[in-house]
């Protein structure tokens, strides 16, 4: 589903919704969350993701930091 009315920060492409991965580094921990909700540029591929989602992903990842993670795959649950 196209978004007309949002364009690409980078390129001023159109948008569509779609899901991205997210990787947090800190220190010795690599945290990947795969299929965050986001808006994907048709053409560049830039991803926009919501406040709300995004610091929902943050607070998975700073959980597995502070348990000593070294590298975790997690797919994201709203």
């Amino acid at each position: 589903m196209i978004m007309e009315n949002m364009r690409c920060p980078l390129c001023k492409s159109e948008m569509e919704k779609g899901f991205t991965d997210v990787t947090f580094r800190r220190e010795k921990s690599i945290i990947v969350i795969e299929d965050v909700p986001s808006i994907l540029c048709v053409n560049c591929g830039e991803a926009v993701i919501d406040s709300e989602i995004s610091q929902k992903a943050y607070a998975i990842a700073e959980r597995e930091m502070k348990r000593g993670v070294v590298l975790e795959f997690f797919k994201f649950a709203a």
